[in-house]
């Protein structure tokens, strides 16, 4: 009596669908070299880049299947079914088990091809929850950021970067970095350094002013030149009311754009 083992790949075509697993999330910065990932052997794996994806290479007789959608690209390893066979000499063998597994720690390569940039990854298919890979590439960000401002009205970039500074803590093609220095302080406010935003052209500094006293405190965007010694182009405060003071023991924002760094 003989026991074959034989193993037949399972190839699914999967949707795009929402589910109730838990998904982790990974961000990693693109540098030009390839990138190995872990990302989950038995589970739907997304990968988002920062522009479209026009085709993708992978090996044939890899066991995974791609499917893309704009910046996005969904990754699943096919499972593979082994069948254990008893041979007993008859013209029908037994079957005894039949068992659905997945690969796991068999890297696989796959390169997705953009308009003007190839990715390269490895994936390592391994035991765990289905992952989003957040792809950044700041130096092409950068690139295309120092274009586009340089090509556009001086006042219309600066008035965008202020409204920008005070709605959202991410600025395309800039690098936030996050601070907690006090820079001047007085009997009134205090004056902190929170956050520095540095781009192709600009950089901005973020402040908060501290109102310490039981009464409202009004600034003027003057009192901050010099605060950072850099050649200003906009001194802009948030003050969240309408009668443009600090309320007693509340806080408000001030955007500081100078020059950048790198000019």
């Amino acid at each position: 009596m003989k026991i074959k083992r034989s193993f037949l790949v399972l190839f699914f075509s999967f949707c795009i669908v929402l589910n109730a697993q838990e998904i982790s999330n990974q961000e990693v910065e693109y540098k030009g070299q390839t990138i190995t990932l872990p990302i989950s052997s038995n589970q739907i794996n997304r990968v988002v880049l920062p522009s479209s994806i026009t085709s993708k290479i992978v090996s044939e007789e890899k066991n995974i299947e791609v499917e893309i959608n704009g910046k996005e690209a969904f990754i699943k390893f096919s499972p593979i079914m082994e069948t254990i066979k008893i041979v007993d000499g008859t013209d029908t063998p037994e079957i005894e088990d039949q068992s659905i597994t997945y690969i796991k720690n068999q890297p696989t390569e796959v390169f997705f091809v953009t308009k003007d940039q190839t990715y390269s990854f490895i994936f390592v298919p391994s035991q765990m929850d289905a992952q989003t890979i957040l792809v950044n590439h700041k130096k092409k960000e950068k690139e295309e950021l120092y274009f586009k401002e340089k090509s556009s009205p001086f006042i219309n970039v600066i008035t965008k970067l202020v409204k920008e500074a005070f709605t959202t803590e991410e600025l395309k093609g800039y690098t936030r970095f996050e601070k907690d220095e006090l820079l001047a302080s007085n009997d009134q406010v205090d004056v902190t350094l929170k956050a520095i935003h540095e781009g192709a052209n600009f950089d901005i500094y973020m402040l908060e002013l501290k109102n310490k006293i039981a009464s409202g405190v009004r600034v003027e965007e003057r009192n901050f030149l010099g605060i950072v010694d850099r050649p200003v182009y906009a001194i802009s405060i948030f003050y969240d009311n309408e009668v443009y003071e600090i309320p007693p023991f509340d806080t408000a924002q001030v955007a500081i754009i100078v020059t950048g760094d790198n000019q």
